[in-house]
């Protein structure tokens, strides 16, 4: 889909957001990575424990109960990415506390880790998003917001709820607060065009 201009940090951050806190769920990759790694990590960590254990190799060297003093690299590396995690949420929590799990917690429960983390994360950046809106934006941002995102991933199951790519992308243009050239149609009973001055957001 193209989107003609440059997207504002605003829109940007409306992009990226889960569809849960009204954004339109498209993780950047450079934001779940560290997350990825630091989930699939602590998962295997128990496991990996076991492996030195039954090998009998140097716990000097391979020590991953004392996650706090260990200079496993493995555990080196962990400890890295916590950090990153951690500037992460700092760069969009601005003057709130940023909580997140010790390294020993998370490889206690690493279960649905990544989600949570990148839960988190998304939740820093609405807070940070609904800062530089105005009350008619805030408003929008709820009105796209729970249910209000269910159409972007939801998979239709009959033809009368499939979207052409142009209507798809006069939605999403809404959803973002973007005016599109393409006029709102739908496929239901109430079949009608709007103009494309009539944005959804106007009402709001």
């Amino acid at each position: 889909m193209d989107i003609d201009g440059d997207l504002t940090r605003q829109e940007w951050l409306q992009l990226i957001l889960e569809t849960k806190h009204g954004g339109c769920g498209i993780n950047s990759a450079v934001k779940t990575t560290t997350a990825a790694y630091l989930a699939s990590t602590a998962a295997c960590l128990k496991n990996m424990r076991k492996i030195i254990e039954h090998l009998h190799l140097p716990p000097e060297e391979y020590d991953l109960d004392d996650l706090d003093n260990s200079q496993a690299p493995i555990v080196r590396r962990m400890k890295q990415a916590h950090k990153a995690i951690e500037d992460q949420l700092l760069a969009h929590a601005q003057s709130e506390e940023v909580q997140l799990p010790t390294l020993a917690e998370m490889v206690e429960h690493p279960k649905a880790l990544q989600a949570r983390l990148t839960e988190k994360l998304s939740d820093a950046m609405s807070k940070e998003l609904r800062t530089q809106l105005t009350d008619k934006g805030k408003r929008r941002l709820d009105s796209c917001g729970r249910e209000g995102g269910a159409w972007i991933t939801c998979v239709p199951k009959i033809p009368e709820q499939e979207l052409s790519n142009a209507s798809f992308k006069q939605r999403f243009l809404a959803r973002l607060g973007m005016n599109s050239t393409t006029p709102y149609q739908t496929n239901f009973a109430f079949k009608q065009e709007i103009s494309s001055t009539q944005t959804f957001s106007d009402d709001l």
